[in-house]
């Protein structure tokens, strides 16, 4: 098997990148194009009863819809193939994404707002499945940091420019959708398939081309995904009541600029992933990025702005090697054949741990302070990234060709 970066020697090309990529673009819309929409949403509908609890309901709903779905529509793509359902997804995602744009009934929205989500489950799936069966070895891994990057920076952008829309109206941050448009043409338009193997698991296939599916990859892969995110999403879900209980003014904009300086930390570091990946094996990889997170969640015992700056920053690079090096190893845990499953089976942990940290966290802090829940999520980082560490010495190699495994 070539380790050039191609697949047998052939390079796909731009076009199927800028597929890959424009479908992951248009997944983070489903996450962040609604928010600024909310206050308009519920001064539209105040008449209807119970209409504030639907509408705070509503940005939760496509992630929810994401996380029920993946499963079932992993082995949906596996069975029709990339293509079809990627376009199927694309289409889905613009009618339903632009469903705020016209519907005047508050079920209806939240319905659309479900099958967007969806649709957002079938093109993450997509997406990172193509990154498996197109591209192998360096591409591979520089087209997975390049993904994290444009993706985080896309949903930076999302924010700002739907937050513009919504200052004029409500309706319009639902337009951000139409982006659905060209990701469709493109999609009709090159070609997606396969030029041979592109499989390259953690302990490698059996044989080149044949089929395989190593479930200890993917149980590990998720159970890191799961404690991760349970641990990531503490931040955005508990940061606007602990900066508004210390009492600091401006809390909801400090807020939004510490997230938005964690997700930019992320989109540069995630850059780096491919160079990294020449020098670094997964297992340096995640004990870098779970050491680094664990040291920045007990920065929350300093309290003030500066060390509150430095936490987003440093799990914001934490990250960046965490979640790639996750993709790379749940991609190549399995062959084509089984790829899909897989990763839909990664995209529902992930968006399962993101439902289940505020559920989970909010009451360790409500009983032990937010320093301490923080404190407690950093040492359970920080030993699972001294596992990973002591692994990475045991099973060092000491040729770069290896670094890869």
């Amino acid at each position: 098997m070539t380790t050039s970066g191609s697949v047998m020697g052939h390079d796909p090309g731009l076009s199927p990148r800028l597929v890959v990529l424009g479908a992951g673009l248009l997944t983070v819309l489903g996450g962040v194009a609604l928010s600024p929409a909310l206050p308009g949403i519920a001064s539209h509908f105040e008449a209807i009863p119970n209409a504030e609890l639907i509408v705070r309901l509503l940005p939760a709903t496509p992630g929810f819809a994401a996380a029920i779905v993946s499963p079932a529509a992993g082995w949906m793509i596996d069975r029709i193939g990339r293509k079809p359902a990627l376009v199927a997804a694309a289409c889905l995602c613009g009618v339903a994404g632009t469903g705020g744009l016209w519907l005047d009934d508050l079920i209806a929205l939240m319905i659309s707002l479900t099958l967007l989500g969806a649709g957002v489950a079938v093109l993450t799936i997509c997406a990172m499945s193509l990154m498996g069966d197109l591209f192998v070895s360096g591409a591979r891994e520089r087209l997975i940091g390049i993904y994290a990057t444009v993706t985080a920076i896309g949903a930076i952008g999302a924010v700002y420019l739907a937050g513009l829309l919504a200052e004029t109206s409500w309706r319009l941050p639902f337009g951000l959708f139409l982006f659905a448009l060209p990701v469709i043409a493109l999609a009709l338009w090159v070609n997606l398939r396969s030029h041979g193997p592109a499989q390259q698991s953690l302990t490698g296939p059996p044989e080149e081309g044949g089929e395989y599916l190593d479930w200890r990859v993917v149980a590990l892969a998720y159970g890191l995904a799961f404690a991760d995110q349970l641990a990531y999403f503490m931040l955005p879900s508990q940061l606007p009541f602990i900066l508004d209980a210390r009492g600091i003014e401006n809390a909801a904009t400090l807020t939004g600029t510490l997230l938005g300086w964690q997700i930019f930390c992320l989109a540069g570091a995630a850059l780096l992933f491919g160079r990294l990946r020449d020098y670094c094996t997964r297992p340096t990889l995640f004990c870098l990025g779970f050491v680094i997170c664990g040291a920045a969640y007990s920065l929350m015992m300093v309290g003030d702005v500066v060390a509150l700056f430095l936490l987003a920053t440093l799990s914001g690079i934490g990250s960046a090697m965490i979640l790639p090096t996750l993709q790379s190893m749940i991609i190549g845990s399995a062959s084509e054949q089984y790829r899909g499953r897989v990763i839909g089976g990664l995209t529902a942990v992930i968006a399962s741990g993101q439902f289940i940290s505020p559920l989970l966290m909010t009451p360790v802090i409500a009983g032990f302070g937010a320093a301490a829940a923080f404190l407690a999520a950093g040492v359970a980082l920080l030993i699972i990234g001294a596992g990973f560490g002591a692994f990475a010495v045991a099973t060092r190699r000491p040729t770069r060709q290896l670094s890869r495994r």
